[in-house]
């Protein structure tokens, strides 16, 4: 379901589920709290890449970060907390394994024969 409301954020509002899509009480207070403080597009937009967040395996975290900014009366940043939670890239290993000279294999066929 989230997957077609990114295409089309606005639909949000006036979605038959919304209320059931709100997989804790905070998301629908952030809800409220974004459709007062926003203009209605804007407000969608957020709480359904919120939505897309939690439904990325991130609801327990970013439902503890939403209630410490309601808790401050902040609205949430959606850029913010995409980069404090998207996983970070793994870094790439440099891993080098010397080859041995054919002269070693030269030595190895001398001793079998």
């Amino acid at each position: 379901m989230i997957g077609s409301l990114k295409r089309k954020p606005s639909a949000f509002a006036r979605w038959i589920f919304r209320d059931e899509a709100f997989p804790r009480p905070i998301y629908r207070q952030t809800w409220e709290r974004l459709r007062t403080a926003l203009p209605e597009r804007d407000a969608c937009r957020t709480m359904v890449g919120l939505l897309a967040l939690a439904a990325d395996g991130h609801e327990a975290e970013l439902a503890l970060e939403l209630e410490r900014l309601a808790a401050h009366q902040e609205l949430p940043n959606l850029t913010t907390l995409t980069q404090r939670l998207a996983p970070r890239p793994a870094a790439e290993l440099e891993i080098g394994v010397p080859l041995p000279s054919s002269s070693v294999y030269d030595g190895l066929l001398e001793i079998a024969l």
